[in-house]
């Protein structure tokens, strides 16, 4: 009868001794899914610093039809990281116009460069605003105010002899308020600050 108790007794020891490490595992394996979960719900955050850019030179030109003018920003882009940047398609980027403290979504602006940055090195892309776009955050009082002659892009030929002014009369068309731009590849998610240098 003493025999037949402690068989019992080291029977329910053995079984509350692997309910409890059921238990704890369980408990550890829920913990470490739920912050596996949570770390892949959260947003990555924007890389500020993998793509350097500066402004090269601005122009303009206007659509066959003479309705449209559209403003050219030539941007250098540097990839500050150890592998290829790839540029695929425009709808990888966000543009966002910089007014003051405000970014404000320059919706129909593009990038048409489709290329391959490699580590360490630079290459131009050109960003196209159409000038509506940037008057469309601006006062009536600042439309009338700048009203420059329509700019034609030129034959190149004349190119180099006529890109000071064009710069000049380009610069003129950007709504003083401007104060910069932020580029998001969302791709990549680089965030690519451009400062106002016109």
């Amino acid at each position: 009868m003493n025999a037949s108790v402690k068989e019992v007794r080291s029977w329910r020891n053995r079984m509350l001794l692997a309910f409890s490490f059921g238990v704890g595992l369980a408990t550890v394996l829920a913990l470490v899914g739920a912050i596996v979960v949570w770390r892949m719900s959260r947003p990555t955050p924007w890389n500020e610093s993998a793509i350097q850019a500066s402004l090269n030179d601005l122009t303009s030109y206007q659509d066959k039809s003479g309705t449209t003018k559209t403003i050219v920003f030539r941007l250098s882009f540097t990839n500050r990281t150890d592998a290829d940047y790839r540029i695929d398609s425009p709808k990888q980027f966000v543009v966002l116009m910089r007014h003051g403290d405000t970014l404000q979504s320059a919706t129909d602006a593009t990038i048409n460069t489709r290329t391959v940055i490699p580590p360490h090195e630079t290459t131009t892309i050109e960003l196209n605003i159409p000038l509506d776009r940037l008057y469309s955050l601006m006062s009536t009082k600042d439309l009338i105010e700048v009203r420059p002659e329509d700019i034609q892009r030129p034959s190149p030929g004349k190119e180099s002899k006529l890109t000071k002014s064009i710069h000049e009369e380009t610069v003129a068309l950007i709504p003083s308020e401007m104060t910069g731009l932020v580029i998001l590849d969302e791709t990549h998610r680089y965030r690519i600050e451009v400062a106002k240098q016109w």
